[in-house]
């Protein structure tokens, strides 16, 4: 197997199995609706079902994505 090289390219290492062999890796599967992206695109398609008046207040507020937005929809579903 070739060495794997270092950042500054003037140095090599070499690969040794019996060095790396016992390290545990953990994978975690996220919901797409975890990510960023996700979460930023559905904000952007309820906030214009919003404005189109095809969704309630109630139901925007439930559906978005905001930090500290739990507050607000206890207090409009209050009322």
């Amino acid at each position: 197997m070739a060495p794997a090289r270092e950042q500054d390219y003037g140095h090599y290492l070499t690969y040794e199995p019996r060095l790396v062999g016992d390290i545990d890796f953990k994978v975690s599967i996220q919901d797409a609706g975890d990510s960023p992206v996700a979460r930023m695109m559905t904000n952007d398609l309820v906030m214009q079902m919003w404005q189109q008046q095809a969704i309630t207040t109630d139901q925007m507020l439930q559906n978005l994505y905001l930090p500290g937005i739990s507050g607000l929809r206890t207090d409009n579903l209050g009322k």
